[in-house]
């Protein structure tokens, strides 16, 4: 049999409408399901007689060190996201499979900076099947000996530099990292073979993480260690600047209205670390009115999350 195989399937990712390309890829998966499985009672035999399926659906996640795309893919109007493969045994020019997504849905974002490590970023999402006979032949879409794509070179981001909330520095900054989940509805109905109703009804902000190892001694009394001061800090904004990799310039993330709620003190024969988890809420406590932040202002340095 011939060899039918496809290897590196993360070259040249790109959604289009938004046109926006993305680099540094270290993975890409795809899962086909059906939304209802339903089998029948026994009948008088050893077990089900009927097993039937309805509402096909499909889902995809990407893992990306281009870590300042992840807010644009969220938040952008996608027709489709294309990423090309290598095919086994097929000489150049023409040896790439080209894979296709009709009408991607991200809704979902996690961030994760590690100090040594670069900081990546993943992106779950669902495909929205455009007509009342679509199936999943018509979402994802193969074709074989394709030209080279266009690769795009990632804005990596390695370790955070330091990290300011609000009037407070702490050091030795070991890691960060915060999610983002859309509230995804879906459905399909009447004569249709799949979701064709794919929307995001709002985001929910998971925990924002920090994890440092500053055990300084804040001004009492009583006198307290930084962790403590960050619990009592309040809603602030937090600020982090990251290393640029290579000729990335160096970046800085925006979390604003990060309020810390939690602190874990991790104690042994290492230094002292300290795990801090907050939230950040919507509304800024100061003004009038309130300022409502959002993640797709039309301004991005005014959007509750932001790179710059």
């Amino acid at each position: 049999m011939a060899n039918q195989r496809i290897y590196d399937e993360v070259d040249g990712l790109k959604f289009t409408t938004s046109d926006i390309e993305v680099g540094g890829v270290t993975s890409i998966g795809t899962e086909q399901s059906f939304t209802h499985n339903v089998d029948s009672l026994s009948d008088g035999v050893q077990g089900p007689s009927d097993a039937d399926e309805a509402g096909q659906r499909e889902t995809f996640r990407i893992v990306t060190t281009d870590v300042m795309q992840g807010i644009p893919i969220l938040i952008g109007t996608h027709a489709s996201m294309q990423f090309f493969g290598h095919e086994s045994g097929v000489a150049p020019p023409n040896n790439y499979g080209k894979v296709v997504l009709i009408v991607p849905v991200p809704h979902a974002l996690d961030f994760q900076a590690q100090r040594g490590q670069y900081a990546t970023a993943t992106i779950d999402g669902m495909c929205r099947f455009n007509l009342a006979a679509s199936e999943f032949a018509d979402v994802e879409g193969f074709t074989e000996h394709q030209a080279a794509p266009t690769l795009r070179h990632p804005l990596r981001l390695w370790q955070p530099k330091s990290v300011v909330h609000g009037s407070l520095l702490p050091s030795a900054v070991q890691s960060v990292a915060f999610s983002l989940a859309g509230r995804v509805l879906e459905d399909y109905g009447d004569t249709d073979k799949g979701m064709t109703a794919v929307d995001v009804a709002g985001f929910a902000l998971g925990a924002v993480t920090l994890t440092i190892r500053d055990s300084g001694q804040q001004t009492g009394p009583p006198t307290h260690n930084m962790p403590t001061a960050l619990l009592k800090n309040g809603v602030k904004d937090l600020v982090v600047s990251f290393e640029g990799v290579g000729d990335t310039p160096d970046a800085v993330l925006t979390l604003r209205n990060c309020k810390f709620r939690k602190s874990a003190r991790a104690g042994g024969r290492d230094w002292s670390g300290y795990t801090l988890s907050g939230v950040m809420q919507w509304r800024d406590p100061s003004g009038a009115p309130p300022l409502i932040r959002t993640i797709n202002d039309a301004t991005p340095a005014d959007r509750l999350i932001n790179f710059a």
